[in-house]
């Protein structure tokens, strides 16, 4: 299934000073180590100058074998020569991301999507697919842990509305549309021909290097 989230409380976050992540940003990754924590500040190295920027969103993530810790944050002060910490604000949730048990490829394909409780359908950009969810881009005004119903259309196979619940979100990562935002979607009640369906695009992706 799609990568499951759970918030964490204070007690087993994994931001301790010693340990190591890696610090995200505008779609580049850097391994950092924490180097020290206050009651409203983390402390990390960073290796390069001239990239991090005071009030950047960054993502800080602590790999284990079977997911993952997701910590939301922004840069506080960012390092004003090669070598030096760069201080984040301290997030306000961890969240623990288990990793899928189902395969997914990514796509280049528009689906649409609304909130079961509303008509009113969205464009989305269906950015990859498994047989357990979905991770898409739109401007939706959804939100954690809203039902939604996804029209479906691989290229292929027939159209079908499935059901999904909103698991995580975040930013898009384009700063000039604040209401452009990625959702990760886990399917719920998936009916067999769906499931199946999805299983032929992926199988067929998977063949021919499409992931």
């Amino acid at each position: 299934m799609l990568m499951t989230s759970k918030p964490l409380s204070s007690k087993e976050s994994p931001i301790q000073t010693g340990n190591s992540c890696l610090l995200c940003a505008t779609d580049r990754h850097f391994l950092v180590e924490i180097l020290d924590i206050t009651d409203n500040a983390i402390y990390v190295s960073f290796p390069v100058k001239d990239f991090l920027v005071s009030g950047m969103s960054v993502v800080l993530e602590f790999h284990e074998a079977d997911g993952y810790f997701e910590c939301s944050t922004k840069v506080i002060q960012e390092p004003k020569e090669r070598g030096d910490r760069a201080v984040l604000r301290w997030p306000e949730q961890s969240y623990w991301n288990a990793h899928r048990d189902s395969n997914r490829v990514a796509t280049d394909l528009t689906v649409h999507v609304r909130d079961v409780s509303h008509p009113r359908r969205y464009d989305a950009d269906l950015i990859n697919v498994s047989t357990g969810g979905a991770l898409v881009r739109t401007r939706a005004p959804l939100g954690v842990p809203d039902i939604i119903e996804l029209t479906l259309s691989l290229p292929g196979e027939p159209l079908y509305y499935v059901k999904g619940r909103i698991l995580h979100l975040g930013r898009s990562g384009c700063p000039g549309d604040p209401k452009l935002r990625i959702f990760g979607i886990q399917f719920v009640d998936l009916p067999v021909e769906a499931h199946d369906s999805i299983a032929r695009y992926i199988t067929e992706a998977l063949v021919h290097g499409g992931c």
